[in-house]
């Protein structure tokens, strides 16, 4: 084990390593405060649209981070030397523990040397006894100094503690004007410098504008707070308004321009902008169009008539569209622009009349142009065209019976059931049948055509007759229904290919015998209603010639007068009836 003097002297050491820790902790601790809240006093310093140039506020801030770092710096090498000299160190060590004043610096200085005419064993005693009272962990072992770092490290901890959110706060609450504040703060001499305050910036200049029309002027004025707009129009005396500039521009309407208007900027620092005009002109106005729209003859739809107001059309292919109009004043082109703008129709122009004849292509949204003869566009004009053109489909064809691959009948004569539709007219459908021979050779096919006539829809019942195709065993019959629509480049649609297997020697045999068995059943079911024909003939025969009882009153005579002694007429004919 080590000697007791060199055990003090460890930890007293290991103490005041601790110490120096903890208080480091505080220094670190309280700069961040510091710099945090130099981060909010430049965010509360800065204007909501920067920092202005020539200020020198992001310089002070900086010197004070500065200060405040250089400060620490400072107070962490103080620490040691000050703080924690070793006389202040042994004294709080000594109050923890509980020994006597001098005991432990004592210790620290026979350890290290001792004195002449002092035992060595003596020395080693006095250590061994304040060992005794220096146990347990160094926090406890630092006494005052321990508490005293606590409460720097505490308070430094509640001071970032509510300055760190605050700090984020103001970044979320305004991230352009924290983005300002904390930019700033990295240029300060950059923004030390003075301002050079660029020329006043004034638009729309001059230009012509509608009769009529509010103008709006804006002026870009950097550095200023203020701007004062002159303006007169002809005939008119001279006005003025001064402006605020906020974020570097300011702006002003000026009502109603009916005539021409002179107006120019001037700012608080002498800067004047040139003179500008306003010349109002009339506008151009097309709002008088009128639109003819007919249809390929094959779709049997009448032509159509549009005035300016065209709302969306759903239009077959190859509607052709004739254009007429009339503008306000004299036009120098006019026609319509595709949904990619490019130039889609030009149309014939005739001082301030317009007219065409147009085909579109091409589905989408076409927009109208108009120019006057100095070029400018109309102001008002009629509403793109919404078209969507809508192809001519093929026609649907079907064949519901048999609708499948199966076995020709014996008679050779297969009926047939076809569907066909399309959305403005069939032309004609054709049977298309051809002989595949038991080698694999297939026959030229026999096409047999079936007018239309233009219906839209139809459902036919033709019969497949092959009696005459001296069919051989192992051939098959092939067939397939084509619909042919009435558009001028017709639409052809074809049903799948069917397959039709001529009867055997064996299939004739079964019919055949299927056929006597159902004729015999028949013969059997007309024997019995025969039968049963007959019992009731019988029945109702013997009912005509068996004569009626008469009734007889309370005096057991007939009723004479009021009853017949047969059954009447009427009832007579009607069992003769049912006899015949």
């Amino acid at each position: 084990m080590s000697p007791a003097p060199v055990r003090v002297v460890r930890i007293v050491a290991d103490v005041r390593e601790h110490l120096v820790d903890r208080a480091r902790l505080a220094l670190g601790l309280w700069l961040g405060a510091g710099l945090t809240g130099a981060l909010i006093l430049a965010w509360l310093a800065v204007a909501p649209d920067g920092w202005r140039q020539g200020t020198a506020m992001p310089l002070v801030i900086d010197l004070a981070m500065v200060g405040l770092a250089v400060l620490a710096w400072t107070a962490s090498r103080k620490i040691g030397t000050l703080w924690l000299r070793e006389a202040n160190l042994t004294a709080s060590m000594e109050e923890s523990a509980g020994l006597a004043p001098g005991v432990l610096q004592g210790s620290l200085e026979l350890a290290r040397a001792l004195p002449p005419g002092v035992s060595s064993s003596l020395a080693f005693q006095a250590a061994e006894e304040a060992l005794t009272e220096l146990r347990g962990p160094s926090p406890h072992l630092a006494g005052r100094l321990a508490a005293q770092a606590a409460r720097w490290i505490r308070r430094a901890t509640v001071g970032l503690a509510v300055l760190a959110p605050t700090v984020a706060l103001l970044t979320v609450a305004s991230p352009s004007r924290s983005l300002a504040a904390w930019s700033g703060l990295a240029r300060p001499l950059g923004l030390l410098a003075g301002p050079t305050l660029p020329a006043l910036e004034v638009r729309p200049g001059t230009t012509e504008v509608l009769r009529g029309a509010d103008v709006p002027l804006t002026v870009t004025a950097p550095g200023r707070t203020t701007v004062t707009v002159h303006w007169q129009a002809a005939g008119d005396v001279a006005l003025e308004e001064r402006l605020d500039v906020v974020s570097d521009q300011a702006g002003l309407v000026l009502r109603t321009v009916t005539a021409r208007t002179e107006y120019w900027v001037e700012a608080p620092d002498g800067a004047r902008s040139p003179s500008y005009e306003l010349q109002p002109v009339d506008p151009l106005l097309v709002s008088d169009v009128t639109i003819f729209l007919t249809f390929p003859p094959h779709t049997g739809r009448f032509p159509e008539e549009y005035g300016a107001d065209i709302p969306p059309l759903d239009i077959p292919e190859g509607s052709r569209f004739a254009i007429r109009g009339r503008a306000s004043r004299p036009l120098s082109s006019a026609g319509l622009d595709g949904p990619q703008g490019e130039e889609e129709l030009r149309l014939a122009v005739s001082g301030r009349d317009f007219e065409g004849n147009w085909i579109p292509r091409a589905s989408g949204v076409y927009s109208w142009r108009f120019t006057d003869t100095e070029g400018d566009p109309a102001e008002v004009a009629p509403p793109p065209l919404k078209l969507t053109l809508v192809p001519d489909s093929a026609p649907d064809v079907a064949v519901l019976v048999p609708g499948k691959d199966t076995l020709l009948p014996v008679s050779l004569r297969q009926p047939l059931v076809l569907e066909a539709a399309d959305d403005y007219g069939l032309d004609r459908l054709e049977l298309v049948v051809y002989r595949v021979t038991a080698f694999g050779d297939r026959l030229e096919p026999v096409v047999s055509p079936m007018r239309m006539g233009g219906t839209r829809g139809a459902l036919l019942r033709p019969v497949m007759d092959l009696s005459r195709w001296e069919l051989l065993p192992g051939d098959t019959v092939r067939y397939f229904v084509r619909a042919v629509d009435n558009a001028p480049s017709p639409n052809v649609s074809e049903t799948p290919e069917y397959v039709l297997w001529p009867p055997t020697l064996a299939d004739l045999r079964r019919e055949a015998q299927e056929r006597l068995d159902d004729a015999a059943q028949g013969v059997q079911e007309l024997a019995d209603r025969a039968d049963e024909q007959a019992q009731e003939a019988r029945d109702l025969e013997r009912r005509l010639n068996r004569p009626k009882e008469p009734e007889r009153g309370p005096l057991n005579t007939p009723r004479g007068q009021e009853t017949h002694e047969r059954m009447d007429f009427q009832e007579q004919e009607d069992i003769r009836g049912a006899l015949e």
